[in-house]
C-alpha cells in the first residue's frame, strides 16, 4: 500500500514537472533561428567607452569584415592638430549567422579637460567624432538607463536623441543590461543604429542582461558582448570582461553579472569578488550596476538569492546606489535605520516600451508603473544628486546623498506630482483578475502616500 502511494506521489511529481517544462519552454529553453549576415567592410557599430582606471583614456571599437590588414585609429588634440595613429586589434566570433570581426584600440596619454577628434580606419575611412575627457576637478555626471529591450523599428533612436540633446554635459552613459530584445544581428544592428551619434562621442559602459544571453539548462552569453565590449579584465576569472569595474575621480562603479549567476559556484565567486573589490578601494562614492534587482517588483526568482548573499556586502562595505533593471517599472527603496532612510539606496528604473504590472512595494520611497525613465546622476565632491526624469524630460524623482567627516544622510527631494501608476494598456483587455488585485495595491499606496504627506505637512 505504501508503495503504491509513493509511486502516486512520484507520478503527480513527474506529471507536474512535465506540465511546467511544456508552459515555460519556449521562455527558458527556446532560441530563436538567426538569419544569415554578413558585415560590411566599411566601419560601422563605432563606439568609444571608458577604460578601468583612467578617466581620461577611451577605448576606441568598430565592427567590419574580417579582410583588413592594418586597421587603425587615427586622432588628434583640437588645439594641436598633429595626427596620431594606433593600430587596432581584431577579435572575430562566429555566431549561428555568420562572423562578426571587432576591432579595438586604446588611446592613452589623453590630457585631461581637452577635446579630441578620431577617425576609425581600414580600406575605408569614417567620419571624424569629437570626444572631451574628464575636467580636472572631481566633479562629473552621467546618465543611467535600465532596460531598453526594443523592437526593430521602435522609437529608442528618438528617445536616446532627446536624452542626449537634455544631458550634452554629462561624462557618459551607463546601461543596466537588457539592451538587446534578443541576443541576434539583426538587434545588434538596431541597438547601434539607435546609438550611432552617441557612442561614437560618449563614452558607454553596461552591464548585460538575460537578453544578452542564449537560452538553455547552461545559459550562454551572446560571443558579440564580449567582442563589441572590451571592458577592463578586472572581474572574477569566470566573468571577465562581464563582471567588471572602473574607476572614475573619486568613485568607483562595479557591474555584475547577475544573469550569469547559475548555481552557487557563479554567485559565491562573484559575491567574493565584489567583497575584495569594495574592501581594497578608497574611493569616496560606491556605486554598484547590476540587472536583476535585490528588491524585485515582479517574479524574479533569484532577487532572494541576491538579497541573502550580495545584499550583506553591499551594507558591509557602505555602498551609496545600486542601479538595477530587469522588472520594466520604477522603484526606489532605501535602507532603514530607525526609521531613517540610509544608505545604500536600491533603484529600479527601465526605459523600454515593454511595461509590466508591478508589484508594489509599500515601503519604496517612490514607485512607479508604466513609465519611460532615465536618470541623470550628478556627483560633486560630498554630495551626490539623483534626478529621474520621464523620456519627455519630465522630473519623476530625486534625491541627495551628502556625505560628511561623520556620517552619510539621505534627503528625500521628491517631486510633489503623484506617483504614475496606471496599469499597461494591454492587461486592461486581459486578466482582469490581475488588474482588480493591482488596483487594489494602488489604493493602498495612494492612501500611504497621503498618510506620508500629512506626516510632514505637519512636522513643518
Amino acid at each position: 500500500m505504501k508503495r503504491k502511494r509513493n509511486l502516486i506521489i512520484i507520478g503527480f511529481i513527474i506529471l507536474g514537472i512535465s506540465s511546467l517544462l511544456m508552459w515555460k519552454w519556449n521562455t527558458w529553453f527556446k532560441n530563436p533561428t538567426e538569419e544569415r549576415y554578413t558585415i560590411s567592410c566599411e566601419p560601422s557599430r563605432i563606439m568609444i567607452s571608458l577604460c578601468g582606471n583612467d578617466e581620461n583614456s577611451r577605448l576606441v571599437s568598430w565592427c567590419s569584415d574580417s579582410s583588413n590588414i592594418q586597421p587603425l585609429v587615427e586622432y588628434f588634440k583640437i588645439d594641436k592638430k598633429d595626427t596620431l595613429s594606433i593600430q587596432a586589434k581584431p577579435i572575430s566570433v562566429k555566431t549561428q549567422g555568420g562572423v562578426t570581426t571587432s576591432y579595438h584600440a586604446k588611446l592613452t596619454n589623453l590630457e585631461p579637460e581637452s577635446t579630441y577628434k578620431y577617425r576609425v580606419c581600414n580600406k575605408f575611412k569614417s567620419d571624424w567624432f569629437e570626444f572631451k575627457t574628464a575636467k580636472k576637478d572631481k566633479k562629473f555626471s552621467f546618465v543611467y538607463m535600465g532596460d531598453i529591450q526594443d523592437r526593430i523599428g521602435g522609437k529608442t533612436g528618438e528617445v536616446f536623441s532627446r536624452i542626449n540633446k537634455f544631458t550634452q554635459n554629462t561624462d557618459f552613459w551607463l546601461f543596466g543590461g537588457d539592451l538587446l530584445e534578443r541576443p541576434l544581428n539583426k538587434y545588434w544592428d538596431y541597438w547601434f543604429e539607435c546609438g550611432k551619434n552617441i557612442f561614437n562621442t560618449k563614452p558607454m559602459i553596461a552591464c548585460p542582461g538575460n537578453h544578452e544571453y542564449h537560452k538553455g539548462l547552461i545559459k550562454k552569453i551572446d560571443k558579440r558582448w564580449m567582442s563589441h565590449f572590451q571592458f577592463p579584465k578586472n572581474g572574477p576569472e569566470n566573468f571577465k570582461g562581464r563582471a567588471c569595474y572602473w574607476n572614475y575621480k573619486d568613485a568607483i562603479f562595479i557591474c555584475l553579472d547577475t544573469d550569469g549567476i547559475q548555481g552557487i559556484g557563479s554567485l559565491l565567486e562573484q559575491k567574493n569578488w565584489i567583497d575584495n573589490v569594495l574592501e581594497k578601494s578608497n574611493k569616496k562614492w560606491k556605486i554598484v550596476v547590476m540587472h536583476h534587482p535585490i528588491y524585485s517588483i515582479s517574479n524574479c526568482t533569484i532577487s532572494p538569492f541576491l538579497r541573502t548573499f550580495i545584499k550583506p556586502v553591499l551594507e558591509k562595505h557602505k555602498v551609496d546606489l545600486v542601479l538595477q533593471g530587469h522588472n520594466h517599472g520604477y522603484s526606489r527603496v532605501c535602507k532603514k535605520d530607525n526609521n531613517e532612510i540610509n544608505t545604500p539606496v536600491y533603484v529600479i528604473s527601465t526605459c523600454s516600451r515593454k511595461n509590466y504590472l508591478i508589484n508594489i512595494d509599500q515601503n519604496a520611497e517612490r514607485t512607479g508603473s508604466n513609465l519611460k525613465l532615465f536618470q541623470v546622476i550628478d556627483i560633486d565632491k560630498s554630495k551626490l544628486t539623483y534626478k529621474s526624469y520621464e523620456s519627455n524630460g519630465e522630473l519623476y524623482d530625486r534625491f541627495e546623498i551628502t556625505k560628511t567627516e561623520s556620517k552619510t544622510l539621505v534627503d528625500n527631494k521628491i517631486p510633489s506630482t503623484p506617483e504614475k501608476l496606471e496599469a499597461p494598456e494591454r492587461y486592461k483587455k486581459k486578466k482582469k483578475t490581475k488588474l482588480k488585485a493591482y488596483y487594489k495595491e494602488v489604493e493602498k499606496r495612494r492612501a500611504h502616500n497621503r498618510i506620508i504627506k500629512k506626516l510632514i505637512s505637519e512636522k513643518k
